[in-house]
């Protein structure tokens, strides 16, 4: 029977998770730098066909040290993150292998499409010296130096959320400049691999393909293969015409022409276009319009890795390209474009400021839940305490990276909050009677990064907490759950899914900010470190 399965792994995006000794087998790779790995790829590149012969590396990306420049204790570091990006792919291969293996095992290996891809370039969310808690970074209260140091031993453990620093982010992208992100090649160009041995020719096994191509051209590719048109509506909607171009041709003519006419890029105000060989790109300022943005023009036919600016030389090619980059803006709905990344030049919409929340609402997307970062906010849950006593989750969001958690426990009324790496608990003193209880939790922002936290029971405040960072933009991925804590749990003292024995009727949430939602600069970091 045929089957389509989407397998998306975390990996390798942040946080770094993997077994110790995977980790302890990369670090004499690295030892030689972020400079020299860089060296070594493009030249190992070249030798396999990957890139022409003539690729040049770029310029080293601003602000990213010379590795010989650095002393001794901060390059064990960061090889010490780098191994463990390495070491968490390598985990991923043998478990892409055990699929395989499966499909082998009951004999439907040869004849299934089996595609591997990447879905964009090496992060900049590393930042300079990389992280070993990334929600501190995106709330602009990063670790030091010396505490990332004293902690080298646990990088890769579970209770980190790790990333590398740019110069890994740098030679990960070998030979392209720029990072995830950008829509310079740094950013947008990634590997893609295709197994079928039913389909193509027994020579084709381990041969390249240059053809310029996209994401977008999968899912023609796949219904080409297998014949399936594109149905014209699904449960009576009419759908959007199909975008992308097949690659179908590409697995038995390896040096045809590419059939890929154009190919549009957009991610928070940086833009290109590729079309007939040339590329159009910005690098937007997020403090400026994208007016004022400076495109910059690229052959990739000779300069697969961008470093040879031709705007000046042939200002007619840059002028059609940008004119294109505005009409294929506007066939697939890229427009209007926000620029608005780290601050920005528009007004925001109005952020909603209530919410009456039911039982049953389980891993809401963070993006979903009500936004409390940056302002004074009232948590308000209803419950029934049974006869017996009662314990669990009444509402949680986040994860144990970062967050916050109302709960009972052995019959007392709890709050947790966790700003990364600094956890403030208000815990009642008398065990709730049997009955109707209100439990409320009050954040009252005192100043840009400060608050102070208020738990009640029935009106009657029984603790309170001085917080002295709050979350200010940056929400973990765990999501948002009523009547239990799915996933790693927020607070320390129960284990997940500590569902609520009692009864909870609702939960109602209130801004009460002067302006209420998350700080602009902070949500974007953390927007970015989730792609």
């Amino acid at each position: 029977k045929p089957f389509f399965l989407y397998l998306a792994f975390g990996a390798g995006h942040s946080p770094h998770h993997v077994p110790k000794e995977l980790i302890d087998a990369y670090e004499p790779v690295f030892e030689k730098g972020w400079d020299a790995t860089r060296a070594d790829r493009l030249a190992r590149q070249q030798a396999m066909g990957l890139v022409p012969g003539t690729t040049r590396l770029p310029p080293r990306n601003p602000g990213v040290p010379v590795w010989d420049d650095l002393p001794d204790e901060e390059r064990r570091l960061y090889v010490r993150f780098q191994a463990a990006f390495a070491a968490m792919i390598t985990h991923t291969d043998r478990e892409i292998g055990r699929m395989i293996d499966t499909l082998e095992r009951i004999g439907a290996l040869t004849n299934t499409i089996f595609v591997v891809m990447s879905d964009n370039g090496a992060s900049q969310e590393g930042s300079h010296a990389g992280t070993l808690h990334q929600g501190r970074y995106f709330e602009r209260a990063p670790m030091t130096l010396a505490q990332s140091i004293d902690k080298i031993d646990e990088i890769g453990e579970t209770q980190w959320f790790n990333n590398y620093p740019l110069g890994w982010a740098m030679a990960g992208n070998t030979p392209c400049k720029f990072y995830k992100q950008n829509t310079h090649g740094g950013g947008v160009r990634d590997p893609l691999v295709v197994h079928w041995p039913a389909g193509l020719a027994a020579d084709s096994a381990g041969s390249l393909r240059h053809q310029f191509h996209h994401v977008s051209d999968l899912t023609p590719t796949i219904l080409d293969v297998v014949a399936a048109p594109l149905p014209a509506t699904v449960n009576g909607i009419a759908q959007m015409p199909l975008h992308g171009t097949p690659m179908t041709y590409t697995f038995h003519e390896p040096d045809a022409p590419t059939r890929k006419v154009v190919q549009h890029f957009e991610m928070l105000g940086h833009r290109g276009i590729v079309a007939d060989g040339w590329k159009a790109v910005t690098l937007h300022d997020a403090r400026t319009l994208i007016d004022d943005d400076r495109w910059e023009l690229y052959h990739l036919d000779d300069d697969f890795s961008e470093t040879v600016d031709l705007a000046e030389r042939h200002p007619d090619v840059l002028r059609s390209l940008v004119e294109r980059w505005w009409e294929e803006a506007a066939k697939y709905k890229v427009l209007p474009v926000d620029e608005r990344a780290g601050g920005g030049t528009r007004k925001r919409r109005p952020v909603r400021a209530s919410w009456t929340l039911w039982p049953g609402l389980e891993r809401v997307p963070s993006d979903s839940a009500p936004q409390l970062q940056n302002t004074s906010h009232i948590i308000t849950a209803h419950v029934t305490v049974p006869s017996g006593g009662c314990e669990g989750a009444l509402i949680t969001d986040g994860d144990r990276w970062g967050g916050y958690a109302m709960f009972v426990q052995d019959g007392v009324p709890c709050f947790h909050y966790h700003f990364p790496l600094e956890r403030h608990e208000v815990r009642g003193v008398d065990a709730l009677t049997p009955g109707d209880h209100t439990i409320t939790w009050t954040l009252t922002k005192l100043d840009r990064v400060s608050g102070q936290g208020q738990l009640q029971v029935d009106g009657v405040v029984v603790g309170t907490v001085e917080i002295p960072r709050i979350i200010r933009g940056w929400m973990p991925f765990g999501g948002m759950n009523l009547g239990c804590d799915n996933g790693a749990p927020v607070a320390t003292t129960y284990e997940s899914p500590f569902p609520f024995t009692g009864t909870l009727d609702r939960v109602e949430v209130q801004l009460i900010g002067h302006d209420p939602g998350p700080d602009r600069t902070a949500e974007h970091r953390a927007e970015m470190g989730k792609q």
